[in-house]
C-alpha cells in the first residue's frame, strides 16, 4: 500500500508539473500600441425653409401702408459667420410687384418695426452660426397711396440667400 501511495503520489506531481509547463507555454504575452483619434469640423450652412409673402388685398386709397411677413430657415455650423440677403430673380435692384404693364414698388426690412431694410447683395446682413436653427424674419410693406388700376394681381419671384 505504501508504494500505492508513493506511485500515486507521483502520479499527482507529474500531472501537476505537466499542467504549470502546459499552461506556460500556452500562456500569451501582450504587446501593444497607441494611436490617436481625430476629427475636424467643418463649416458650413443649410438653407432651410422661405414662405411665400402674401400683402393679400391693397387698397391704396385706404390711407395705410399694407404689411406682410414671412419667415426664413436655416442653420449654420456653431461659430461659421454667414451674411443674409434677398434678391430679385429678374436681377434688378428695385423691388417692384408687377401686373401686366403696371408696377407697385415694396420694401422688404429685417425687423418687425420695419426700420432696417432687408439688404440685397450688396449689403449684407451678417450673423454667426450657433449649430442651431435659425429664423429670420421677413417683413414687407407697400406704402400707402400707389397709382395702380383697379382688379390688378401683381407679383414677382425673390430669392433669399446665405452665404458663409
Amino acid at each position: 500500500m505504501k508504494r500505492t501511495l508513493k506511485h500515486l503520489m507521483i502520479l499527482v506531481f507529474a500531472v501537476l508539473l505537466a499542467t504549470v509547463t502546459l499552461y506556460a507555454n500556452v500562456r500569451a504575452d501582450t504587446v501593444s500600441g497607441g494611436f490617436a483619434v481625430t476629427a475636424t469640423s467643418s463649416g458650413g450652412c443649410t438653407f432651410g425653409t422661405v414662405s411665400d409673402l402674401n400683402f393679400g388685398s391693397y387698397n391704396p386709397l385706404s390711407g395705410n401702408d399694407t404689411t406682410a411677413s414671412t419667415n426664413m430657415t436655416f442653420t449654420c455650423v456653431k461659430g461659421q459667420a454667414y451674411s443674409l440677403y434677398i434678391t430679385m430673380n429678374d436681377g434688378s435692384s428695385e423691388r417692384l410687384l408687377k401686373s401686366d404693364e403696371e408696377t407697385l414698388p415694396f420694401e422688404l426690412y429685417s425687423d418687425d418695426a420695419r426700420t432696417q431694410i432687408f439688404p440685397s447683395q450688396a449689403n449684407k446682413l451678417a450673423g454667426t452660426g450657433t449649430g442651431t436653427v435659425t429664423t429670420q424674419g421677413i417683413y414687407g410693406r407697400i406704402s400707402a397711396g400707389q397709382n395702380v388700376t383697379k382688379d390688378k394681381t401683381f407679383t414677382t419671384n425673390m430669392t433669399a440667400n446665405v452665404d458663409y
